[in-house]
């Protein structure tokens, strides 16, 4: 149980992990352009030079190691998501905690002591099944084919005069009918930009090295058509102009396949930013989040408790709990964040 100076000390750890996991993110991002940055050094002095060697060994090391370095700058533009996510979590977290006094307050002791009570590992237990299914309710993944296609997640259509809780920009910038403000009307809004400017240099290396991957690319075209042509001489000129467009439309497929999946990778880097943002990563939305958790936890243990099941059939019951605040997705704060669960007959289904 966490109570009194047990929510300050597990609060306290929690600030110290997201201010560690911001701080490695930040060194990982240091020594991945020192990395960069010597890669370029190297590039620079051992470049294959077309005409004087007629070896492709080199140019597929060059590959090699282009792809080798944009997968590190990759990995850690998207560990920085995680990290971020990480910290956001935390901070919500205590933006939870502390908002279940303003609760108290207004709504009464009992729920909010309760709330309080419930310890981190369990909670963080009802994290991993309930912010997910909420997630996959807001936003767009993908699963499917997303190791072909890398496609950005992006924000479900709902109703425009629908509650969206959960996007802070749209929350400033709409009007009481849920339609958003146009023009100089438009609120900013500041989450911070470390992340996004390290993701932006990041992939701006990334763009480069893959520049000099195309130019290369480019010139193993020749040499593998000037090399086919040795083989297979005295063809007619038509079939000199169908080996030439053969071997360009497998070399042009190939290289478009990797430019789109290089772009589509950075595009999702930067949605997945933006929901820790202002979507329902940040932590004013994680602290939102946390009390439809910890409520639907405690809901799960009542009924087990109450029919003598305790946990025996408790993730089944936290699932479905999960499914009901989805289905009850615009109206929480109506019913769910005060304690008040919804009813089957009231779900609104959307």
């Amino acid at each position: 149980m966490i109570e009194g100076a047990d929510i300050s000390y597990t609060l306290k750890k929690l600030r110290d992990e997201a201010s560690e996991v911001k701080r490695c993110y930040t060194d990982f991002a240091i020594k991945v352009l020192i990395l960069a940055t010597a890669f370029f050094g190297f590039i620079f002095k051992f470049y294959p030079i077309v005409g004087e060697t007629d070896s492709l060994i080199l140019y597929f090391l060059e590959w090699l190691l282009c792809a080798s370095v944009i997968s590190v700058l990759m990995c850690i533009s998207r560990i920085g998501y995680h990290k971020y996510s990480t910290a956001n979590r935390n901070y919500g977290y205590e933006l939870h905690i502390n908002r279940s006094y303003d609760y108290e307050k207004w709504y009464g002791k009992k729920l909010e002591s309760k709330i309080r009570k419930v310890g981190w590992e369990e909670a963080m237990c009802a994290w991993r099944i309930v912010q997910p299914i909420i997630f996959e309710k807001i936003y767009r993944v993908w699963r499917l084919i997303h190791f072909l296609l890398p496609l950005p997640v992006v924000e479900r259509h709902f109703e425009s005069e629908e509650y969206h809780w959960w996007n802070t920009k749209y929350l400033m910038n709409s009007n009481e009918n849920g339609k958003p403000h146009k023009g100089n009307n438009s609120l900013p809004y500041h989450p911070g930009r470390f992340l996004r400017n390290t993701q932006v240099l990041i992939h701006t290396i990334c763009a480069a090295i893959y520049v000099i991957f195309t130019i290369s690319y480019i010139s193993v075209f020749f040499s593998v058509c000037e090399f086919a042509l040795s083989k297979i001489g005295g063809l007619p000129r038509i079939a000199v102009l169908l080996i030439h467009i053969y071997i360009g439309l497998c070399f042009f497929l190939l290289w478009f396949y990797l430019t789109l999946y290089f772009v589509l990778t950075v595009i999702r880097h930067h949605s997945r930013r933006r929901i820790l943002e202002n979507g329902l990563l940040s932590i004013q939305s994680c602290a939102v989040v946390w009390r439809l958790v910890v409520i639907a936890h405690l809901k799960a243990l009542e009924e087990g408790f109450s029919s003598n099941n305790d946990y025996q059939g408790y993730t089944k019951r936290l699932a479905q709990n999960a499914c009901l605040i989805r289905s009850n997705l615009f109206t929480i704060h109506k019913n769910i964040m005060k304690g008040d669960w919804p009813q089957p007959s009231e779900i609104i289904q959307k």
